[in-house]
């Protein structure tokens, strides 16, 4: 059976590291960590297709609200989890939570996850396993 895709879209490597570290044995990671990850990323997903994706808020050259507008306009209902340790009180992390309010295959995570990383792996198994079932 072809393993689940992953997209993983960071300019730090230690989270995108981190991450495809905690994932990589049971799902397909793909992970865009440089000063253009994201302009790499949606380029990538001009030719891919992702079954999720994380994606850092505050991104070199577009923001990870970018990428998951670009997310949800491939696929209505893919399944993203937005990463941040921007401050509460930004523009774009109120934007964001907005997204989260109105769908809910958008989640939010503040860096740095520590201890949170077990619970946020947990929080991206269990959505794609509902993403299966479905």
């Amino acid at each position: 059976m072809k393993k689940k895709t992953i997209l993983i879209v960071d300019d730090e490597e230690t989270v995108t590291r981190s991450l495809s570290m905690l994932l990589g044995d049971e799902y397909e990671v793909k992970s865009f960590t440089t000063h253009t990850c994201g302009i790499d990323s949606l380029k990538w997903l001009e030719e891919n297709n992702v079954d999720y994706a994380i994606v850092d808020l505050l991104i070199n050259g577009v923001s990870g609200i970018d990428i998951t507008n670009v997310l949800q306009k491939k696929d209505k209902k893919a399944r993203i989890m937005i990463i941040t340790g921007c401050s509460t009180d930004s523009k774009e992390y109120a934007k964001a939570q907005e997204m989260t309010i109105t769908n809910s295959n958008i989640k939010m995570c503040n860096k740095p996850f520590n201890e949170e990383g077990v619970k946020f792996t947990s929080i991206i198994r269990k959505d794609l396993n509902e993403t299966i079932a479905a």
